[in-house]
């Protein structure tokens, strides 16, 4: 998937946009702090975000900042690393004197990318900042620290109805992309994104976001997920048990959605060849196509559809590079024509979700796209119509299920417009 602009949940302007107090740093040096903004009578404050793909230094040469030294320090060996990468909309706190001396800049080290699917997604509750500053004294040296400070983790809530590109709806609601990947996961095992979404489509959705003061720096999971199709709705609910801490997404009546298999090994696509009787592209002929072809660009992700063992990967001829997973009850999934391959050995485990490789076009292909089979015992299946995997979905059951049920009321009754997350699940 190409990368994207990074939109953060809510815009906030002007002083809301940051928070003063830095709440992490010892008390002397909070003291310390303050006193260099006091000590100097007239400061000029800035309080702003960094646009897209833009870096710190390059926001300071927007702002106009002067100060040699806090472009020095920016560079320097020891924290340059840290300022690679962060995410557009990252808030930042700047405070310069009549002489043009920083005298304070504060900066969340928000990172742009994405969630894996097969690792938990956790909000966090302290979030690093790097904080520049300068004592009182004229012509004292500019300083460095990073802090951890408390976040406030808040559930955010967001619907509409579907009138265009997924990730374009995604971005005029200002839902950033993590949250966006998270709920094509979620139904990518129910829904097709390039064909349910034409005719009355809509979603809601309820997702953790962590603020310092107002500031969202960070996001974290999907609470519940909502997606009308024509004539169908999909629902999912995160929630752990006493058995599994790490959490998975349920059903509304509490049926696992995860032991579900995908019906695509990539998450936004378009299904460009059937399974079953074809024209073959290059003979012009009749036959027997025992998978079906996902169009996408070249580089696009593919994901294993249900947890199991890496059988092979390598190239063979027509596939090109292939690769074969065996998911256990005698079920075989191929990809093939991969540009590349993810960082596999055979017999290796795997995940449901779990990146494999690559789109491309190598073996024999017309052009960039996946091939994708599923067998049992050696027969070929329609991998839309059949697949469930070598384990029967499993139902929550007792305290369990009754707990859930309360989970979803909970989160029904949140004021999710103001408070904060009261959840024991979480």
């Amino acid at each position: 998937m190409p990368p994207r602009r990074i939109i953060w949940t809510k815009k906030v302007i002007g002083w809301l946009a940051l928070p003063v107090v830095i709440g992490a740093l010892s008390c002397a040096n909070r003291v310390n702090a303050q006193n260099a903004f006091d000590a100097q009578g007239k400061t000029d404050d800035y309080s702003t975000e960094l646009r897209a793909n833009e870096t710190l230094g390059e926001c300071l040469v927007r702002l106009k900042i002067t100060d040699g030294e806090i472009y020095r320090a920016i560079e320097h060996i020891d924290i340059a690393d840290d300022l690679q990468g962060l995410a557009a909309n990252t808030p930042i706190r700047l405070k310069v004197d009549a002489e043009g001396s920083v005298r304070l800049l504060r900066l969340p080290l928000s990172r742009r990318g994405s969630s894996e699917p097969d690792e938990p997604i956790q909000v966090p509750t302290k979030f690093p900042v790097l904080v520049f500053s300068r004592e009182s004294d004229r012509g004292s040296g500019l300083q460095w620290t990073y802090v951890q400070e408390n976040t406030r983790v808040q559930a955010i809530q967001k619907s509409a109805p579907f009138d265009g590109n997924f990730f374009n709806v995604m971005d005029r609601q200002e839902i950033p992309d993590a949250v966006s990947e998270q709920f094509t996961r979620i139904f990518s095992g129910t829904v097709n994104f390039s064909n349910d979404l034409r005719h009355q489509a809509s979603f809601s959705m309820t997702y953790e976001v962590a603020f310092l003061e107002d500031s969202p720096v960070a996001t974290g999971k999907i609470l519940h997920a909502r997606l009308d199709t024509s004539g169908h709705q999909h629902q999912a609910y995160w929630w752990k048990t006493q058995a599994n801490q790490t959490g998975r997404y349920y059903s509304p009546e509490g049926e696992i959605l995860s032991a579900r298999s995908w019906k695509s090994p990539i998450l936004y696509s378009r299904k460009t060849s059937n399974f079953g009787m074809r024209l073959d592209p290059f003979t012009g002929s009749w036959s027997n196509h025992q998978g079906i072809d996902i169009g996408a660009p070249s580089g696009t992700e593919v994901r294993a559809t249900q947890q199991g063992k890496v059988k092979a990967f390598g190239y063979e001829g027509n596939y090109g590079n292939v690769v074969v997973i065996e998911h256990g009850n005698g079920f075989e999934t191929t990809y093939a024509h991969l540009s590349r391959f993810a960082n596999l050995t055979t017999q290796q485990s795997l995940k449901q979700g779990a990146l494999i490789g690559y789109v491309g076009t190598t073996g024999r292909s017309s052009g960039p796209h996946l091939h994708y089979e599923l067998r049992r015992y050696g027969k070929a299946l329609d991998p839309e119509n059949t697949f469930q995997g070598g384990d029967a979905p499993t139902q929550l059951t007792g305290d369990d299920l009754e707990q859930f049920k309360q989970f979803q009321r909970s989160l029904k009754n949140q004021n999710l417009a103001s408070e904060p997350l009261h959840f024991n699940n979480n």
